[in-house]
């Protein structure tokens, strides 16, 4: 996704904070002039451009700025889906308030760590896991390569610790 969008939230950040200062000049600049060149006929056209304009465009760039921060995020979090997230190799499935491992990839650090299709996860890392969100979170974001994370399971009834390293 880095590659696909590069720094775009940064240039959209970018362009809403010029584009605020230039055209807000801009239009307190217009409704001077034509303040100044009307003999004051036009006044009523150019206080709401010497006052409102600036508060408009001010808004409008702020919707912009704010884009540009949402797609930072989502860059952000891809990038640590990518680098994390599919480290550990596992489809989960959401049982009630448990999360059990359904498929476990062959090669995968789940699998070199022990961890088993049919496990309920209970605990990672110290963090209870009540449902699939909760373990993708814990996953993607509390975790760094080469990080080992105690995982609590429980398999046919017997609860155990397994260490992964991611």
């Amino acid at each position: 996704m880095k590659k696909l969008y590069g720094n775009i939230g940064k240039k959209l950040k970018t362009i809403a904070v010029v584009a605020t200062v230039i055209l807000s000049v801009a239009c307190v600049i217009c409704g001077i002039v034509l303040l100044a060149n009307s003999d004051g006929y036009y006044w009523f056209y150019a206080v709401p451009m010497i006052f409102v304009g600036p508060i408009i465009i001010w808004l409008s760039s702020l919707v912009l700025y704010a884009f540009g921060e949402i797609v930072d995020k989502l860059v952000q979090i891809e990038e640590n889906t990518r680098r994390n997230g599919n480290q550990l190799g596992v489809i989960l499935l959401q049982s009630g308030n448990s999360v059990i491992i359904k498929e476990v990839n062959p090669g995968s650090i789940a699998e070199k760590s022990g961890l088993c299709e049919n496990d309920k996860l209970l605990e990672i890392n110290g963090t209870e896991i009540t449902n699939i969100d909760i373990a993708r979170y814990t996953v993607i974001h509390r975790t760094k390569p080469g990080q080992t994370v105690p995982f609590v399971i429980e398999r046919d009834g017997v609860k155990m610790t397994l260490n992964v390293t991611f």
